[in-house]
């Protein structure tokens, strides 16, 4: 979640620094979208820093979200760690046994959980 959003931000970015450097665009627009775009760059806080920066309310909602995507993404995978991590040292092991019988015989079932 948060490779693929940051991925998508900085490309976004980058697009918006190359598209600064036409020679059509004006100093001020072209100042604009090279700050918008370094900013892009940034992990989680860059599409923050860059929502005064964007061309239209869309695309300063969509940087926004792309902050928002970032920062859960980076919130999920840090908890995934410190939860793998804690499970590696405690090292339990659970194991259920249950047994039931049927018409025609019975039925044990074995699970695990490692």
């Amino acid at each position: 979640m948060f490779g693929v959003s940051y991925i998508s931000s900085s490309l976004a970015g980058v697009a918006s620094i190359d598209l600064a450097d036409d020679p059509s665009t004006n100093e001020e627009d072209e100042e604009r979208m090279e700050a918008y775009g370094k900013r892009m760059l940034i992990p989680i806080i860059g599409p923050w820093s860059a929502i005064g920066k964007a061309d239209t309310a869309t695309g300063a909602w969509f940087t926004g979200l792309a902050g928002v995507v970032q920062g859960v993404g980076f919130g999920l995978a840090t908890a995934g760690i410190i939860r793998l991590s804690r499970a590696h040292r405690r090292k339990v092991q659970r194991y259920s046994v249950g047994a039931s019988s049927t018409q025609h015989g019975g039925t044990v079932m074995v699970s695990g959980r490692f």
